[in-house]
């Protein structure tokens, strides 16, 4: 099995409201690199769920969510 790094959490917000345009607190990716991660958390947290959903399962990543209500959810896991 290929090696994974460890999940690299991006959190970013919007400066004035303190909430991304997705209503997002955190996204958290799993990837084989820290540099896979990071590029795609950070296009997860602009994109919306499904486009990011469709992406993650393609490139086979562990994808998890934590909205502004303070939800945590798993979108796809490897």
């Amino acid at each position: 099995p290929p090696e994974w790094s460890s999940p690299l959490n991006i959190i970013l917000t919007a400066s004035r409201s303190g909430q991304s345009s997705q209503k997002l607190l955190q996204v958290s990716v799993i990837a084989k690199t820290a540099a896979e991660a990071d590029a795609l958390a950070t296009a997860f947290l602009v994109l919306d769920q499904k486009a990011a959903e469709k992406i993650a399962k393609k490139l086979n990543v562990g994808f998890e969510i934590f909205d502004n209500s303070r939800n945590r959810k798993i979108i796809t896991s490897i």
